[in-house]
């Protein structure tokens, strides 16, 4: 799941979410290039890899506007936002569905994680399992209200088991000093922090 991002210098900037991750925390100030930075990631993502392989939830406390393009790829199976709170809770219902039905079907398969079911898959006839990237724009906006601090828990459920069915958290907001959950903070191995006012920001991300 290795694709390039940008530059530094002559070179290409590569991320791979699998690799670096299992799950990622994106921080910056309004734009300082977050949300272009996301639009680029899910392109080449889509770009690089068949539905069948990898798709994209996509949930936007921002009103979802700036990934309306974006949904209209094959891949993205979901976007939801602030504009519909009752969709948001249907996402996090399927997010958790089909939490239980790839352990089922890794059961089934005699497996442990994603990476060994597509070995398996090649040798028998199993259905296609593709990584889920699940990307949270603005997730800070969840502490806003009770109802957003028990949603946020159960994305931190889905941070401590996501990573080996193939789930993959990417969180993004102006601001993680005080705001992200230690168990999301222990499994988010790909930090990216764009410009930030306060120092400490950046050192949280």
């Amino acid at each position: 799941v290795k694709v390039p991002v940008g530059t530094v210098a002559d070179a290409l900037f590569s991320i791979d979410i699998s690799r670096d991750g299992p799950h990622g925390l994106v921080g910056g100030m309004t734009r300082s290039g977050k949300t272009e930075f996301l639009k680029t990631l899910i392109c080449s993502l889509a770009w690089a890899n068949h539905p069948d392989d990898l798709c994209f939830v996509i949930v936007d406390f921002k009103g979802g506007i700036d990934y309306t393009l974006a949904a209209e790829l094959p891949h993205v199976l979901d976007l939801s936002s602030n504009q519909d709170l009752a969709g948001f809770e249907r996402t996090l219902r399927l997010l958790s569905a089909e939490q239980v039905r790839r352990q089922a079907l890794f059961e089934r398969a005699r497996v442990a994680n994603l990476d060994a079911y597509r070995l398996a898959r090649a040798d028998r006839k199993l259905p296609h399992v593709p990584r889920l990237i699940v990307l949270i724009d603005e997730f800070g906006e969840l502490l806003s209200t009770d109802e957003g601090r028990e949603q946020l828990r159960r994305i931190e459920s889905m941070s401590r088991i996501g990573g080996g069915l193939g789930v993959n958290l990417l969180l993004i907001t102006q601001n993680f000093d005080g705001q992200l959950p230690p168990q999301i903070a222990a499994n988010a191995g790909l930090r990216l922090c764009f410009r930030v006012q306060d120092p400490s920001n950046s050192r949280a991300v």
